[in-house]
């Protein structure tokens, strides 16, 4: 995969560190890989289904997304469900690096100080940190060397245009971005050179604090907003052509929309815009995404991206006896291309958009959720990690040279071409 120029010197170092661990573990006979999902729950925008409870839910990848663990922690446990107004677990993001999963939840009011976020060692599953905080939080983003967490206000807390950095070591509240009259709302992305981050609208200078530039016309609205691999393109969901358009491809350096991915209304008339993620699978020759009851698959080498796989919910519900219900749009393709998996809680091979699996939590108990990252180890040890806004791909490439003898003989990343 070709990265991204003009990288920072901690984004090359953390990268050859990277590279480093991923030479060492070149798989030795009776290496062990396991592929698991993380995600929280109860989850602040969607109903996690009969298999949701408070925590952080493990699921086995190689083993039809099935139950490994959840783990608790004492805030988590304490967290309330109201998707309504947005209670519940916010955010989830992971440094592979230093081995850690951070999370964050809103549980109410502007200043009430039940809102906070947290920390947990992945060697150990203990918690690291855990704190509440006077402002109020959503979907946080990891830094580019680690250190810091960037916090947006929740989405029904208007009326302060601010975004906050946490220390990722302790938790401890640092430099408070004011952002004028933009508001610094999740999705935020971090851009591989750790110099600038994104939010619908908006493109921010994390040196200076400056706006680089805002387009408040075109990103009005709660946009989510997804960079590709390149660094160059940001695709969105949610727009405001969802009726006519798939996704808006916006240039990162100027926030300037660059093309509208047009949807075919004669082939598919009720066919709607993407929900809110693109899912890139490696390399970014395509994107999976969720288009109301539809999942998309588009082809991003054709310019605009063609449409070239559309699975409908109802009709895998009726042929595999699911119950899938409306998603919240988010989507995410395991680092080594074999699957893509939904917010409904369903699975389909990525590059065939063949029915799979569903997500599955304690005793087979069906489960779906919204925010979620992949972490692959080998032998204990993290040779990669992503979530489902595609930073995984963005700082590192996969190690598929390494995993690939190690994944099952069904899996579709190794089936012949």
């Amino acid at each position: 995969m070709k990265q991204t120029l003009g990288f920072s010197t901690s984004c090359l170092l953390r990268s050859a560190i990277v590279a480093v661990v991923a030479c060492a573990a070149i798989p030795a006979f009776g290496a062990e890989l396991k592929r698991y999902v993380y995600m929280v729950q109860p989850d602040g925008s969607t109903s996690g289904g009969p298999g949701s409870r408070n925590g952080i839910l493990v699921l086995d990848i190689d083993r039809q997304f099935s139950f490994v663990k959840r783990i608790t922690t004492p805030m988590i446990l304490n967290v309330r469900q109201g998707v309504s107004g947005g209670d519940g677990m916010r955010g989830i993001a992971v440094d592979a690096e230093v081995g850690r999963l951070y999370y964050s939840w809103h549980q109410g009011r502007p200043g009430s100080g039940l809102d906070g976020a947290g920390c947990i060692d992945l060697k150990t599953d203990q918690v690291v940190w855990e704190r509440r905080y006077n402002f109020t939080c959503a979907r946080m983003q990891v830094s580019v060397d680690g250190k810091r967490l960037y916090m947006p206000r929740h989405w029904k807390d208007t009326k302060t245009k601010k975004l906050y950095t946490i220390d990722a070591a302790t938790g401890e509240p640092g430099r408070v971005y004011d952002t004028g009259d933009t508001w610094p709302q999740h999705p935020l992305i971090v851009h591989p050179d750790g110099t600038r981050l994104f939010y619908p609208g908006a493109c921010l200078d994390l040196q200076t604090g400056e706006l680089l530039w805002s387009e408040r016309k075109v990103h009005k609205g709660n946009m989510h907003i997804v960079m590709d691999h390149t660094g160059t393109r940001i695709y969105t969901g949610r727009h405001r052509d969802a009726g006519s358009v798939a996704t808006w491809i916006i240039d990162a350096q100027t926030g300037e929309v660059v093309t509208r991915v047009p949807i075919d209304k004669q082939k598919t008339p009720d066919l709607q815009g993407i929900r809110e993620v693109v899912a890139f699978e490696p390399g970014g020759k395509h994107f999976w995404g969720e288009a109301g009851k539809y999942m998309v698959r588009y082809n991003n080498t054709a310019d605009p991206p063609k449409l070239v796989t559309i699975v409908d919910r109802d009709e895998l519900n009726e042929q595999h006896g699911l119950r899938l219900s409306q998603p919240k749009g988010h989507v995410m393709v395991t680092g080594a291309g074999d699957y893509a998996w939904f917010s409904s809680g369903a699975v389909l091979e990525a590059k065939t958009g063949k029915f799979h699996c569903v997500m599955t939590a304690e005793d087979g108990r069906f489960t779906r959720g919204a925010k979620f990252v992949e972490v692959d180890w080998l032998d204990d040890e993290i040779v990669w990690a992503g979530q489902d806004e595609c930073h995984g791909f963005i700082f590192r490439d996969y190690p598929i040279e390494i995993v690939r003898p190690l994944l099952p003989s069904g899996s579709p990343a190794i089936a012949p071409k």
